[in-house]
C-alpha cells in the first residue's frame, strides 16, 4: 500500500484493473504524438506493454520517417540515444530495475505533433524495394566474385565491388559475367556517379 501512494504521489499511474489498456505498437505512437498533455502520453506510453527494444525501435523508425525540421530532429535523435543507452546498459548489465526509467526518457519526445506517425520500416519504400529485387542478385554476384577473388561475399560487397564499379564504369575491367548481372552493374554505376 505505502509502494502505491508513493507511486502515485511521483506521478506514475500504475496500471491497475481500472486504468489498465494494452495498446499496440502503432496505436501507441500515433496516440502519444496526439496526446493532448503529458500525462495523457505518460499513459500512452505505460500502456504499450511490448518489448522496450520495440519500443524504441518503433519511435525511432516513425521519428526517421517523418518531416521535422533538423532541429527537432536532431533533439528527438539525442533522446532516442540516451533510451538506446539505458536499454543497452539494461540488458549488459541484467539491472533490469533500470527499465523503470525508460519511459522517463521517452516521455521527452512528447510534443503534440501531428507530422509524426507509425511507420513500421525505417527505410523508404523505393529503397526497400530495391534491397529485397536487386539484393538477390547482389549477392548472387558478390558469391561468384568472392571466390575468384579469394574473399568472403561480405568482404567482396564492402571492400572490392566500389572499385570493381568504378574500374568497369571506366572501361578499365572487363569481367566475363551473365547477362542477368548486366542489369544489376548498370544500375550501380548509375549511383556512383
Amino acid at each position: 500500500m505505502i509502494n502505491l501512494t508513493q507511486s502515485m504521489v511521483t506521478g506514475f499511474n500504475p496500471q491497475t484493473e481500472t486504468t489498465f489498456e494494452n495498446i499496440d505498437v502503432e496505436d501507441g505512437i500515433n496516440a502519444f504524438f496526439k496526446s493532448k498533455s503529458v500525462e495523457e502520453a505518460r499513459s500512452v506510453l505505460y500502456s504499450m506493454q511490448i518489448d522496450p527494444r520495440e519500443k524504441i525501435n518503433a519511435f525511432y523508425s516513425s521519428i526517421v520517417t517523418s518531416n521535422l525540421d533538423a532541429d527537432t530532429f536532431a533533439k528527438y535523435l539525442e533522446i532516442i540515444s540516451e533510451a538506446d543507452m539505458l536499454y543497452g546498459k539494461i540488458v549488459r548489465t541484467q539491472n533490469w530495475r533500470l527499465l523503470r526509467y525508460l519511459n522517463d526518457i521517452l516521455i521527452k519526445l512528447y510534443q503534440n505533433d501531428d507530422r509524426i506517425r507509425y511507420t513500421q520500416y525505417n527505410l523508404s519504400w523505393p529503397l526497400l524495394n530495391r534491397i529485397r529485387w536487386d539484393g538477390a542478385k547482389i549477392k548472387s554476384l558478390s558469391s561468384i566474385m568472392a571466390k575468384k577473388l579469394h574473399l568472403s561475399s561480405s568482404a567482396f560487397v564492402t571492400f572490392g565491388l566500389p572499385f570493381v564499379l568504378f574500374c568497369i564504369k571506366n572501361k578499365t575491367l572487363e569481367l566475363e559475367l551473365e547477362e542477368t548481372f548486366g542489369d544489376i552493374i548498370d544500375k550501380e554505376i548509375k549511383l556512383i556517379q
